[in-house]
Order: structure tokens, then sequence, then C-alpha cells
């Protein structure tokens, strides 16, 4: 990569981030899945919401979008740069992208459902 191309390597120090999270998030799912302790399932799918709610924070910034435009038109990626980019790309905003709160709310729902706490705590 040319020293140039400052905007892929501000993605992928925030791509890092988001796949540690992303990492997080499944072992707080397998935690979840296979010893969540007796009335704690509610709590843990809040916090999972929220940690979702973040992933989703850092990827639909717009700064992501701009920053795959300006890496894109900046060039000089190895092979496995350009991979990376166009991964990144498909991940970019939309101006489509929900607000933060009805994706939370959303992600809230999923991981109560799949804890069937759905039925005893309503989704707000």
């Amino acid at each position: 990569m040319s020293e140039a191309n400052s905007a892929y390597a501000d993605l992928e120090k925030r791509f890092q981030r988001v796949w540690a999270v992303e990492n997080a998030i499944s072992i707080l799912d397998w935690g979840q899945a296979t010893m969540m302790p007796a009335g704690s399932a509610a709590a843990r799918a809040n916090v999972l919401a929220e940690v979702c709610s973040y992933v989703h924070e850092l990827v639909s910034d717009p700064a992501v979008a701009d920053l795959v435009s300006e890496a894109k038109s900046k060039g000089g990626l190895n092979e496995w740069q350009t991979a990376n980019l166009r991964e990144i790309s498909h991940l970019a905003p939309s101006c489509h992208s929900p607000p933060r709160r009805l994706h939370r709310a959303n992600d809230t729902c999923s991981h109560r459902a799949r804890n069937g706490v759905a039925r005893s705590a309503p989704c707000e």
C-alpha cells in the first residue's frame, strides 16, 4: 500500500475494531446458548443489543462510504487489500440505513426471542 492511501489505513483500523467486537458478540452468543444462568437472559439480550448497536454505528457511519471512495480513487493497494476494500464496500452505509434506535430495538427483540423472553418482556 502506498503511504498516500491513508483512507484504506483508516478503514482497516475501523474494521479491525468491528471484527473484534463481532468476535465478542459470538462469545456472548455462545455463552448465552450454552451456560446462561437462570434469570439472566433478558439482561444478556440487552447487552448483546447494545454491542450490536455499537457495531452498527461503526459500519453505518457516513465516513465509511467516504473512506471507501477515497481509498478506491487513491489506489496503490495489493491484491489482499483490494479484496478487503471490496468486502468493506459491501458493508458501507446506504442512505436507507435505519436509525440507531430502531436497529437497537430490533436487536433487543431478536436476542430476547432467542432466549424465550419475548413473551414475558415485550419489546419496546
